[in-house]
Order: C-alpha cells, then sequence, then structure tokens
C-alpha cells in the first residue's frame, strides 16, 4: 500500500514537472498512468481500458462546452465582434483620463470584457487568444509595461465558477451532483458564490492596478516586443455595433441561466445568434460571403480537438489513480477527518485539482467521494452549498505553473515567468483560494441557504 501511495506521488509530481517543461499532457499522462500502475500491481490491459474509459468519459461530459464555446470564440473574432466591444469601450473611457486614473479604467475595461465573454460562454481557453489583441491594445494605449498583459488575460478567473456562468466548472459540478442523485443547477450558490466572486473580482483588480502604477512610476514602459500590432482602430476596418455585439452573449447566459436549458442549446443559439447579427461582416473567402462563413465554423471546428483533448487527458490519469487501492486508502484518510462537509469539499478538490491541474477531473472524481464519505457517516448537508464551494475550489491550485493556460498566456505575450507569473499567481490562486473558504465559511454560519 505504502509503495502504491508512493508510485501515485511520484506520477502525479512527475506530471506536473514535465508538462511545466513543455511536454505533451497527452504524452505525459498515459506514461505517468504506467507507473501508478506499476507500483499498485495493475495489469497492463486494465490500466489501458481504465485509462480510455476516464478519458471518454470527460470527452462526453465536455464536448458540448468546448465544441460550441471555440466555435462562439472563434466567431467573436472573425466578425470583429470582440474587437468592436473594446474599441467602443476604450474610445469612451480610456482616451478621456490620464495617469493612474487611465489605468485603472483600463484594467477595469479588461475585467469588463473577460467577464462578458466569460458569462456569454466562450471557453476559457479560446478566450485567451480572443482577448490577447485587445489586452495588447489597451496595454500599448495607456503603455502598460508587457509582462503584465497575462494577467490581464487571467483576469477571466473570478467569472469561470461565477453562479450560472456556462463554462467547465459549473458544468462538471452539475454533472458530477446529478449523477449522484441530487438536484442542483449552475445558480446553486447563488448569493454566496456571487460574493466569493466579488472578492476575487476586487482584489484581482486592486493588485493589478497597483503594480502597474508602481511599474509606471519606476519608469517602466510598454515595449511591443516583436509582436505584431493590430490596429482596431483603422478606418478601414468595419466593425459591428457595441450592442449587437453582445446580444449573443447575453443570449447565451439568459437561455442557460435564467431559462435552465442544457449548454449546448443555449451556445448553438449563441453561434447561431451572432452569425446572423454579425455574419456579414467576416472577411469573404473569394468574394464570396458564404465560403467566409463557412471557413471560420470550419477553423474553429478544427480548434477545438487540441482544446478539449488538453482539458480531458488528465481525467486519464485521475481514472487510474482513483481506481487503486492505495486511492483508496486515502480516501480512508479523508474521511477520518472530522471536517464540516464544505470544508471537505474545499480541501478534496484543492488537493486533487492541485495534482492534476484539471478542474473538471477534480469536480468529477472529487464530489462523489464527498458525497459518499459523507453518506457513509450519515451527516446531512447543503448540497447547493457544496456544489458552489466545490466549483470555486475548482479555480484555485489549478493555475499553478505548470498549468497549460499560464503557459499559453506568457508565450502569447512573450515574457517569462519570473516577469508574470506573480500577479497571475495572486489573482488565480491566492485569491480564488480565499473565496473559496470565504463561501465554505458563510454555509458554516448560515447552512441554509441555496
Amino acid at each position: 500500500m505504502t509503495i502504491g501511495i508512493i508510485g501515485i506521488i511520484i506520477a502525479l509530481a512527475l506530471f506536473m514537472l514535465l508538462v511545466y517543461k513543455g511536454i505533451s499532457s497527452f504524452i505525459v499522462a498515459p506514461v505517468c498512468a504506467i507507473i501508478v500502475a506499476v507500483t499498485n500491481s495493475m495489469g497492463a490491459v486494465d490500466t489501458f481500458y481504465t485509462f480510455a474509459q476516464g478519458l471518454g468519459e470527460m470527452i462526453i461530459q465536455l464536448f458540448a462546452i468546448i465544441f460550441l464555446g471555440v466555435v462562439l470564440g472563434k466567431v467573436y473574432t472573425e466578425t470583429k465582434a470582440a474587437a468592436s466591444i473594446a474599441k467602443t469601450l476604450t474610445t469612451k473611457f480610456i482616451v478621456k483620463h490620464q495617469g493612474n486614473a487611465q489605468v485603472r479604467i483600463a484594467i477595469l475595461i479588461m475585467l469588463i470584457i473577460a467577464g462578458a465573454m466569460t458569462l456569454g460562454g466562450i471557453d476559457g481557453f479560446v478566450l485567451t487568444f480572443t482577448t490577447f489583441p485587445i489586452a495588447f491594445i489597451i496595454a500599448e494605449m495607456v503603455d502598460i509595461p508587457r509582462k503584465y498583459i497575462p494577467a490581464m488575460l487571467m483576469l477571466n478567473c473570478a467569472f469561470m465558477a461565477c453562479p450560472g456562468a456556462p463554462q467547465i466548472d459549473n458544468i462538471a459540478m452539475v454533472g458530477a451532483l446529478t449523477k449522484e442523485g441530487y438536484d442542483v443547477s449552475s445558480t446553486s450558490g447563488l448569493v454566496p458564490g456571487l460574493i466569493a466572486v466579488a472578492v476575487v473580482i476586487i482584489l484581482g483588480y486592486l493588485t493589478l492596478t497597483t503594480m502597474i502604477i508602481k511599474s509606471k512610476k519606476n519608469g517602466e514602459h510598454f515595449d511591443p516586443g516583436d509582436i505584431k500590432k493590430i490596429d482596431i482602430f483603422s478606418e478601414n476596418i468595419k466593425l459591428p455595433n457595441f450592442w449587437i455585439a453582445l446580444i449573443p452573449l447575453i443570449l447565451v447566459f439568459l437561455l442557460y441561466s435564467v431559462a435552465k436549458l442544457d449548454v449546448a442549446i443555449a451556445l448553438a443559439a449563441g453561434n447561431i445568434a451572432a452569425l446572423i447579427l454579425m455574419g456579414r461582416y467576416i472577411d469573404r473567402k473569394d468574394g464570396s460571403l458564404l465560403k467566409g462563413l463557412i471557413k471560420t465554423i470550419n477553423d474553429g471546428a478544427g480548434q477545438y480537438p487540441h482544446a478539449l483533448a488538453t482539458v480531458s487527458t488528465p481525467s486519464g490519469l485521475a481514472t487510474v489513480v482513483t481506481s487503486t487501492a492505495a486511492f483508496g486508502a486515502i480516501v480512508g484518510a479523508l474521511s477520518t477527518l472530522s471536517l464540516h462537509p464544505v470544508l471537505l469539499g474545499l480541501l478534496t478538490i484543492c488537493v486533487i485539482v492541485a495534482l492534476t491541474s484539471a478542474p473538471p477531473v477534480a469536480l468529477y472524481v472529487g464530489l462523489p467521494i464527498v458525497v459518499g464519505i459523507l453518506a457513509s457517516k450519515g451527516i446531512d448537508f447543503n448540497v447547493h452549498g457544496l456544489g458552489r464551494v466545490a466549483a470555486l475550489s475548482a479555480t484555485t491550485f489549478e493555475s499553478l505553473p505548470v498549468n497549460g493556460m499560464c503557459v499559453l498566456t506568457i508565450g502569447l505575450a512573450r515574457t517569462s515567468y519570473k516577469e508574470s507569473y506573480l500577479p497571475m499567481f495572486l489573482n488565480t490562486v491566492v485569491y480564488t483560494f480565499a473565496a473559496s473558504l470565504l463561501c465554505a465559511l458563510i454555509y458554516i454560519i448560515a447552512p441554509g441557504l441555496n
């Protein structure tokens, strides 16, 4: 048993290290699964099918939100809807201010854009590419040092587990608890969840603006490096109306969060609305608007396999780990802890997400464990509170340096971890954990909240 636990720890540590070094998780996950299998005396064939089963189940669960979310992100890029939102907000607000006030307004606008698109259903992976040109333009306009662009891109972390957000954290939380027989929704834990989200927004905003202002006072300036400038202010570029650009995002949110329709229906409706309202702004392919529309959809569809595989592959390793007797012993140790149900949920999800860097894996694996422990002890609990705390907890230790989104954002800005990671770490790890803990404490004090 001890060797099995050591094997799991080595495999998960190796997974984080190799991914951090830039080796694809597609390769690393099965290699680490073999280490787990060998140290836990599992058969090769059984391990293969266990890995494949875990991977397949996660793909099924996340297919709709990632596929349709990726396409929607591509549509917002190619129709220039994202650029329209950015241009309207920057020209109406940023240019009217100077000095520190301009920095504060600029980061607030970036936060609003990230929040609107996250709540509108655009997948977080694609959102990075959609908002990078916007962040780059804002940084240049306000003379923000380029090293802060990655932190600007990850401001949307505050909204990933926001009640009602059509994002992976809510989808996985609802899916895991529904499978266990509980009636929850994406808006479960509404008030405590909104309070937690507000904490991340406020702390993240204040930290980033303070750091930028301090850097500017120290003589640091914007430097484009070798990144090609994207000019959204050219009169030759036709952009959709600002309010029209918001309609598909609002539609997705209303259909999913208010009407409680399936996320696939909500995102499909958002894509259709975006193409109908703004399709004419897509660059024509060989002079044909139809060919331009088809190319945009094809390009978006072509991006989804990589995004889906990146998110889902760690679940294969996680499934192998959870099938071992050693993991059962770890769960047994958790069951001996005398913790409030929501604190047990927070601890379990945080540990799993730190080890796998995969929020959906942590939720699909961790929540059944927590529910099973509580049921075995006959402990009553507020499932809405547990679900919201779990969804928030999944946004904490996922963004350690090994996380793919950290690698991606720092790579896009062409900076280094030394330059850019601190504000990212504070916003996506420290503040999200503090918010998760606050949400848990609210439920301890007021256990009847839904």
